[in-house]
């Protein structure tokens, strides 16, 4: 009988941790870059800041936006992104805020690519705001209504009214044209405010 030798221990080949600096990792720094004025400016219109933004900023900025659940992205830092698409309708940007109301991960954020797509001014986006209204969850539904409403403030309510024209919509139509009214600059302030008492709470959007 073979008598069995002890096995040396196998000595596992290790390697070095290395540090690399931060100034080699630019799409790193460029992140949080963003990632800090989405969190720290206010999104309301008149306060919303207009720092300038490169190509790469913008990539990034679509790629927070379409991150779903699975990822470490925060709800709001994530809707923050969708808003400023907005501000610059691109056929990129257009593109990602469509597929997102039609096909994002919960109403909440079909509902905030609605009211982004309605700030874009944009008039061809008001067939997929009319449809909307006719969806399933009422968040998305109140969202198209805002989101026609900005559109109708920005590129004429002649764009709302040509994209309502059918009976169904007779009343969203009248409550969008509403909304217009008591948000336009010559509306005194006593009924703005009784407007904005009376509105849902999507109304901090537009």
């Amino acid at each position: 009988m073979k008598k069995l030798h002890k096995k040396s221990a196998i000595e596992l080949e290790r390697r070095s941790s290395t540090l690399v600096p931060r100034a080699k990792l630019p799409a790193v720094r460029r992140r949080e870059r963003l990632n800090q004025l989405l969190m720290a400016h206010d999104l309301e219109p008149g306060r919303r800041p207009t720092f300038q933004l490169d190509d790469e900023d913008w990539v990034i900025l679509r790629l927070i936006a379409g991150e779903g659940t699975m990822t470490n992205t925060g709800p709001a830092l994530r809707s923050n992104a969708i808003y400023y698409l907005a501000k610059a309708p691109t056929v990129e940007n257009l593109n990602l805020l469509t597929h997102l109301a039609q096909h994002g991960d919960d109403f909440y954020v079909r509902s905030q690519a609605l009211v982004a797509l309605g700030r874009t001014g944009v008039h061809l986006v008001a067939p997929l705001l009319a449809a909307r209204l006719e969806a399933e969850e009422r968040t998305e539904r109140l969202a198209a209504e805002h989101a026609l409403a900005a559109l109708g403030q920005s590129a004429g309510v002649g764009v709302v009214r040509a994209a309502l024209t059918e009976p169904k919509w007779r009343e969203a139509l009248g409550r969008v044209e509403a909304m217009i009214t008591a948000r336009s600059p010559g509306t005194p302030r006593r009924a703005r405010r009784t407007k904005r008492a009376t509105t849902t709470p999507l109304e901090h959007l537009i």
